[in-house]
């Protein structure tokens, strides 16, 4: 579906853009796999027409509107160096009412294997009570993903996904480690071939043994 629609759009103007989304509103699947689409296959004509789209769903409090203005977020703020994303993320709640929930997260990552990446990239804007049960959730049918429907190794993902846990103490943290390394510990079990992927962070997610902090970026004033 996502590529049928980024065949159908990819020489609409603008305004047509507007308007096909505007008809899928009242769809709101639909209308987050039409996003999709379009920041995955069209973005450079449609980034103007989504930019303004994430203000108008994101205020109608539906997941999967909010998924889909997370979607373009993701692209937009979740794609600049870590120390401007979560700047940016850092604010998320203040700026937009409201944290990343469950229902949210988890529409977010449902039916995209590629969206996994993002979410160490967003986390500062994640209600810290529903960060780990959706990727959870949607771990073995992420692993069994094709490699083409990725955008990145899921090593490097899920290795990006503990040190984000290793960074916190609180007691939430230290239990989504927890869940995270026996999910983890589950797949290695069940399948040699997902063990691979899963073996780095299995490791760097034993209790008391995550890896040193990178010391923060010291800001030069330029």
């Amino acid at each position: 579906m996502t590529a049928e629609i980024a065949a159908t759009l990819g020489y609409a103007s603008p305004d047509d853009i507007r308007g096909y989304l505007r008809g899928l509103e009242r769809h709101p699947v639909l209308y987050k796999e039409a996003v999709r689409a379009l920041v995955f296959g069209v973005w450079d004509k449609s980034r103007g027409v989504l930019e303004e789209e994430t203000r108008k769903v994101w205020t109608t409090g539906d997941p999967e509107l909010r998924a889909a203005a997370l979607t373009v977020l993701a692209e937009t703020r979740g794609s600049l160096h870590r120390h401007y994303a979560d700047g940016y993320f850092e604010r998320f709640e203040k700026e937009w009412g409201a944290l990343v929930d469950d229902k949210t997260l988890a529409a977010f990552l449902d039916g995209s294997p590629r969206s996994f990446a993002a979410v160490p990239r967003v986390w500062k804007a994640l209600k810290p009570s529903a960060r780990v049960g959706p990727f959870l959730a949607g771990l073995d049918r992420y692993l069994s993903a094709t490699p083409e429907s990725l955008s990145e190794p899921r090593t490097t993902t899920l290795e990006a996904l503990v040190a984000r846990l290793c960074e916190g103490s609180s007691p939430t943290d230290l239990a989504d480690l927890d869940r995270v390394h026996r999910a983890l510990e589950g797949v290695a079990r069940r399948s040699a071939e997902h063990a691979r992927s899963v073996g780095n962070a299995l490791d760097d997610s034993v209790p008391k043994r995550c890896p040193k902090r990178e010391a923060p970026e010291k800001d030069h004033g330029y």
